[in-house]
């Protein structure tokens, strides 16, 4: 647990972050944020000190761009999902991440189809938080 707390204290040092807050992109329903530790639907993960969340429906993405990494809450429809994908990808060169079901060929549809990443669902808070800072700081090498 240090050497997360270093690795976060790293990254807003390095990148100089607005209140010290990584910007996110949050498409879908916060619910299933449940599965990865957060609780209260979703809520304490858009409240926390770490990020600026930023929520749009899959109906809006207009906006995405201006964070520092998009994170996809799976519908559970590849087509649906796929569209939602290339949609996003042409607003947006910076990470994509999907949030989904444990399930081998919707993982790589999500993949081949542009996320930069899929995280199985449940998992613990601090993978999630590890994921999004590893595709931040990538990002802003």
């Amino acid at each position: 647990m240090n050497r997360y707390f270093i690795h976060n204290q790293e990254y807003e040092n390095a990148l100089g972050k607005v209140n010290n807050k990584m910007k996110i992109s949050f498409i879908g329903a916060l619910k299933i944020l449940e599965q990865s530790g957060y609780g209260l639907g979703g809520k304490d993960f858009i409240t926390s000190s770490k990020y600026q969340v930023d929520i749009f429906s899959s109906e809006q993405i207009k906006g995405i761009e201006k964070n520092d990494i998009v994170l996809i809450a799976a519908s559970g429809s590849v087509k649906n999902d796929v569209l939602l994908l290339q949609e996003c990808r042409k607003l947006a060169d910076i990470p994509i991440v999907v949030l989904g079901k444990n399930d081998e060929k919707y993982s790589i549809n999500m993949l081949y189809s542009g996320a930069d990443d899929y995280l199985k669902l449940p998992c613990s808070r601090q993978v999630l938080d590890t994921v999004i800072y590893i595709h931040i700081r990538r990002e802003h090498r």
